[in-house]
C-alpha cells in the first residue's frame, strides 16, 4: 500500500513557484545593500564638502584684505561643485528605479512561461 499517487500537475505548481519566491527576497537584499552604500557615499560626499568649505572660509579669511574678485571666483567654483554633486546623485536615483523595474519583469515572463493549471 504505497496509497500516495503523484497527480499531473499536482506538487509541481509549488516547486515551480519556489524559485521565484527565492529570487524576489535575493534582489531585495540586493537592493537594500545598494540604498546603504548609496547612503554611505552621500555621508562621505557631505564630510568632503564641509572639509572643502572649511578650507574655502580659512582661505577668504586670509585674503579678504587682498583681493575681493578671489572670494567671488571661488564662491562660482563652490556652486559649481555643488551642482556635480546633486546630478551624481540624481544618476544614482536613476539606476535605482531601473534596478527595482528589471526583477518585475522577470517575475512576468516566469508566470508567462509557467502558467497556474
Amino acid at each position: 500500500m504505497s496509497g500516495v499517487r503523484e497527480v499531473p500537475g499536482g506538487p509541481t505548481p509549488t516547486a515551480a513557484a519556489a524559485p521565484a519566491h527565492k529570487q524576489q527576497h535575493q534582489q531585495q537584499q540586493q537592493q537594500q545593500q545598494q540604498q546603504q552604500e548609496h547612503e554611505e557615499q552621500q555621508v562621505q560626499q557631505q564630510q568632503e564638502h564641509e572639509e572643502q568649505q572649511q578650507q574655502q572660509q580659512q582661505q577668504q579669511q586670509q585674503q579678504q584684505q587682498e583681493h575681493e574678485e578671489q572670494q567671488v571666483q571661488q564662491q562660482q567654483e563652490h556652486e559649481e561643485q555643488q551642482q556635480q554633486q546633486g546630478q551624481q546623485q540624481q544618476q544614482q536615483k536613476e539606476q535605482q528605479q531601473e534596478e527595482q523595474q528589471e526583477p518585475q519583469q522577470g517575475q512576468y515572463k516566469y508566470a508567462a512561461l509557467n502558467p497556474k493549471p
